[in-house]
């Protein structure tokens, strides 16, 4: 083929792959949970905030965000403007216009960058006055039923899409009859298709209801959402990816039907690194680049975005559902098709052994990296065991290994018997049965993956590990020679101790300390404030407990000495915001991930020994076999046919022609 024509079409495939890694390295996470806000919720401001600070776990669009502001007598306030730092995507500020003296309620609506699911929540603060009660703490809205089925069929398209491109370029070109290769591939190559056109298909249709939930126009929503949003972005790579597919996988369906298609080894020992050119390697580019933007779709990283390593993984580990379900179905498919053709028995043997290798190590490596994965997804034992992600999590790890023991009956029984017939020979009446059976189980895996991708997972601030540094419940201030520490714990809203230790660093004193009286000045309140009577001990006086606020308090410490004039130190200080009520414990509130990342390492190790020690007998066998075969039946000084059915070693010069 002449240069240009390579270049032409080389031109199709790679900014089309490139274009859905960069797309897919900037991932955020499918879903954001509400971490704080500033003001805190609850707060009671001395003057009115210009603007509120909503902090996400993860990346958000401020084109799809909403607030409105509501005082407590029904007064709306429009605000200003929303907006989401580039650099730091995840905090959301919302502009708020003058308003006076009153208790506030905040109403937000925001969605995540990757997959638009929604968090909802508000939170209250008081501006010159206490606020009413705050809120309960923002969640993300519930998977959709519509959202799970269009994920479902889409993530399915692909691994069929995956699977069949495998059995179809690697595995079938091994059929020594054209006839059989030429059917088979054409068979797959329509799954293929048909993967494709499924996939492309509940992408728009989950477009189409992503912009339904946005706005009740829906002509107006999804321009909107295509055009203004990473969501749309990645849907409009994905379907560039989808739609180029499509077509290169129709082109390969009617070569097949016309005559078959060489396989992928056999192009490149044809041509080299050239055959990277070929519509064979064009197309599992392809496939590879929408597998990426998909893999990245779902719950990927925090706000930062995704690092080259994890878009790694998440590649990895869809494309390993693909080698391993989409590999079981694809040769479901071709069991059919070669079901009652002659010859059928060799055909079946070379198709299930030349598969095996493929899902053997399809089928580790879904293990590892969902190993690797989980320990992102899910905080701990705890979160594992108390919310619907992780019982979901759960139900998928046990599915996972009732179809593995499918899979396994496969490789020590169905495969291995496969192994051990002779070319002649019928396959397993077993085989066909159970490779549907294992490959129903695959889909029902996905299923369950397409559930977990559509839901909240299992982490958040309640699951997070207690903060080792607990917020300043102490202050020391000097006024002339005296020196005061003022301490109020657990300075959060809510009861705190309230105490003031005193010391006169003048020697001698002027005059004795006799007395100290505490006075609270909260925004809004008498400017003379509430005054606390104190206990002493020595040089500490006790307050005893106050119900405080969220938000600035002016502490005044006043001393009372003996013939002198009272001293005030004036000690500003702010309340934090009550602590974040934590899961109860069900097993474990551990990090989950350093176990799972152990477990992964120890089942990449065991699987890559595995995988050794089978190629190694394969070769040493085959090496074996060779030489016994060459011993006995191919030295031209032996003859060993005795009888039917009976065999032994020749004797030297019986086969000769003139006698001894």
């Amino acid at each position: 083929m002449a240069p240009r024509a390579w270049l032409r079409r080389a031109g199709v495939a790679v900014p089309l792959v490139a274009l859905a890694l960069w797309v897919g390295a900037g991932a955020a996470s499918a879903h954001s949970y509400f971490v704080e806000s500033d003001p805190a919720d609850g707060a009671i401001l001395a003057r009115a905030p210009s603007r509120v600070v909503l902090v996400f776990s993860s990346a958000v669009t401020a084109d799809f965000t909403s607030a409105d502001l509501v005082e407590a007598h029904g007064m709306h306030y429009q605000a200003t403007s929303v907006v989401t730092d580039r650099a730091v995507p995840n905090v959301v500020t919302v502009g708020l216009p003058q308003v006076p003296k009153g208790s506030y309620r905040l109403t937000f609506v925001t969605r995540d960058r990757v997959d638009l699911h929604q968090t909802a929540g508000s939170v209250v603060f008081g501006v010159g006055m206490a606020p009413g009660t705050a809120s309960s703490p923002p969640q993300p809205a519930p998977a959709r039923p519509a959202e799970v089925g269009l994920r479902w069929l889409g993530l399915a398209g692909i691994t069929v899409v995956l699977g069949a491109l495998l059995i179809a370029l690697l595995v079938a070109p091994r059929l020594a009859d054209g006839g059989q290769q030429r059917r088979v591939q054409a068979a797959l190559f329509a799954l293929a298709l048909g993967g494709a056109v499924v996939q492309l298909v509940s992408g728009t249709a989950l477009l189409a209801v992503q912009g339904a939930a946005l706005g009740p126009e829906l002509t107006r929503t999804v321009p909107r959402l295509v055009t203004d949003s990473e969501y749309g972005s990645r849907w409009l790579v994905s379907s560039m990816l989808s739609v180029a597919l499509t077509l290169f996988i129709a082109v390969l369906w009617r070569r097949a039907a016309r005559g078959g298609v060489t396989g992928l080894r056999d192009e490149f020992r044809r041509l080299g690194p050239l055959a990277l050119l070929s519509s064979q390697a064009r197309t599992v580019m392809l496939a590879v680049a929408l597998t990426a933007t998909a893999a990245v779709s779902g719950h990927a990283a925090g706000a930062a975005g995704l690092t080259a390593g994890e878009v790694v993984i998440r590649t990895t580990h869809l494309l390993s559902v693909g080698v391993w379900a989409g590999g079981v179905i694809a040769l479901t498919a071709a069991l059919l098709v070669l079901r009652n053709g002659q010859g059928s028995g060799e055909a079946v043997r070379r198709l299930v052994l030349g598969f095996g290798p493929y899902a053997a190590v399809g089928f580790a490596l879904l293990g590892v990296t969902g190993l690797l994965l989980s320990g992102t997804q899910v905080a701990s034992l705890t979160a594992l065991l108390s919310t619907s992600y992780g019982l979901v999590l759960a139900a998928k790890v046990a599915a996972t290994g009732l179809v593995a023991t499918v899979a396994l009956r496969h490789a020590l029984f169905s495969w291995r018997s496969l192994g051990r017939r002779a070319p002649g020979d019928p396959p397993p009446r077993a085989l066909l049965p159970t490779a549907a059976l294992e490959g129903g189980g695959a889909l029902a895996l996905i299923l369950l993956a397409a559930v977990l991708g559509s839901s909240a997972p299992a982490r958040g601030p309640q699951f997070d590990p207690q903060p080792p540094i607990a917020p300043a419940t102490q202050v020391t201030r000097q006024s002339g020679e005296l020196v005061t520490a003022v301490s109020l714990k657990p300075n959060r809203r809510g009861p705190n101790l309230v105490s003031v230790q005193v010391v006169d660093s003048r020697r001698p004193p002027l005059a004795a300390i006799t007395g100290v009286t505490v006075l609270l000045r909260h925004p809004g309140g008498p400017a003379a404030g509430e005054p606390l009577a104190t206990t002493r001990s020595g040089s500490r006086f006790d307050a005893g407990t106050v119900d405080l606020s969220t938000g600035d308090l002016q502490i005044g410490v006043v001393v009372h000495r003996s013939g002198l004039t009272d001293s005030v130190i004036e000690v500003p200080w702010s309340i934090g915001a009550p602590e974040v009520r934590r899961a109860p414990t069900v097993v474990s509130s551990e990090p989950l991930a350093p176990a799972v990342n152990l477990a992964a390492v120890v089942l990449a190790l065991a699987a890559s020994l595995m995988l050794l020690s089978g190629v190694m007998r394969h070769r040493f066998g085959d090496g074996a076999g060779r030489a016994s075969h060459r011993e006995e039946g191919d030295h031209p000084g032996r003859r060993r046919i005795l009888g039917p059915g009976r065999t032994l070693p020749g004797i030297p010069g019986l086969n000769r022609t003139n006698g001894p």
